[in-house]
């Protein structure tokens, strides 16, 4: 319905409300099926963290991982970074197929600089709001004995219900519509605001298990010894959850890279990311213009992946 001219966005709405009744209901079977089940993991006793050892079953592991990497990451990033060298993408039949000049007027343009720009502070932007609210979401859901806290814990996996360009039509619809809003039209506060929701399930359930599999003994403790709320969370909870949290960080800060359906509509030639330029070069027929670009976020992302695996896992062992 979105991809007919004209598209039809109201239709389009209607239908998804369908799979929000859907998602709605299996994350209230979810809900009653796990909160019984949650057990806290690191507690005042002392804990094993030795390796579990699968005998010969390794070699069977390794093999699937390694065959599943191939075929759905190498395989496909192969042909991205062969089809940025090459005169026109896919035809490896004619007379000198390969090249670089795609590479050179790429970085020639200052459109790159730009959009690379953008791309960062939207990334980064995302990854620090994102962090503190799905921090608060969690906290309120774990720790706190709000009455609300059951539905809070169900609606945090709505905006996966909802496609990402009509999560990207009903906020440009609300800021056209509510006086003021319009202001922040042309800014990256919308473009950061969608895509925190968009990424809410993920990093707020991410954050929940993270708080819950912490014993309430520890931060109990603290307290009876004197210490503050705040003090107890900064010293206590905050050092166990760091490599959790820099995982949230990544995940989203990488989605938010890639991103292309859920800002396309709000996104302006100020704001304009590597993602949304890459599609427009992708609809133009470039398709070299748009592997090379394709594959600039790709690097992003992994130097993103590695620095958080890195970070994560020298926190984790100080922990």
């Amino acid at each position: 319905m979105i991809s007919w001219e004209p598209p039809r966005f109201p239709a389009a709405m209607a239908l998804s409300s369908f799979f929000l009744a859907i998602l709605f209901i299996l994350a209230l079977f979810y809900q009653r099926f796990t909160q019984k089940r949650e057990f806290a993991t690191v507690g005042t006793r002392g804990i094993s963290l030795r390796p579990m050892l699968v005998g010969r079953w390794r070699y069977i592991a390794s093999g699937i991982c390694i065959v599943c990497a191939v075929l759905w990451i190498i395989l496909p990033m192969l042909m991205l970074i062969v089809g940025s060298f090459m005169r026109l993408y896919g035809f490896f039949s004619i007379k000198s197929p390969f090249t670089a000049q795609h590479w050179l007027s790429v970085f020639r343009d200052p459109l790159l600089l730009v959009c690379l720009k953008n791309s960062l502070v939207i990334a980064l932007g995302v990854g620090l709001v994102g962090l503190a609210v799905y921090a608060l979401i969690a906290f309120v859901i774990v720790r706190t004995q709000i009455p609300a806290r059951a539905i809070i814990s169900i609606l945090a996996w709505l905006p996966w219900a909802v496609p990402g360009i009509l999560l990207g039509v009903a906020l440009l619809w609300l800021l056209l519509s509510l006086p003021g809003m319009s202001l922040l039209y042309g800014t990256f506060a919308p473009l950061i605001l969608v895509l925190v929701i968009k990424e809410m399930p993920i990093g707020t359930h991410m954050m929940k298990v993270a708080l819950g599999q912490i014993s309430k003994e520890l931060e109990e403790a603290s307290l009876v010894c004197g210490a503050s709320g705040f003090t107890t969370f900064r010293r206590i909870s905050l050092p166990l959850i760091t490599p959790t949290l820099i995982s949230i960080f990544a995940i989203v800060l990488i989605a938010a890279l890639r991103d292309i359906s859920t800002t396309i509509l709000l996104v302006t030639a100020k704001t304009r990311p590597l993602s949304v330029l890459m599609l427009e070069y992708s609809r133009g027929g470039q398709l070299e213009v748009a592997s090379i670009i394709g594959v600039l976020i790709t690097m992003m992302a992994i130097v993103t992946a590695m620095m958080a695996r890195r970070v994560g896992l020298r926190l984790s062992i100080e922990a």
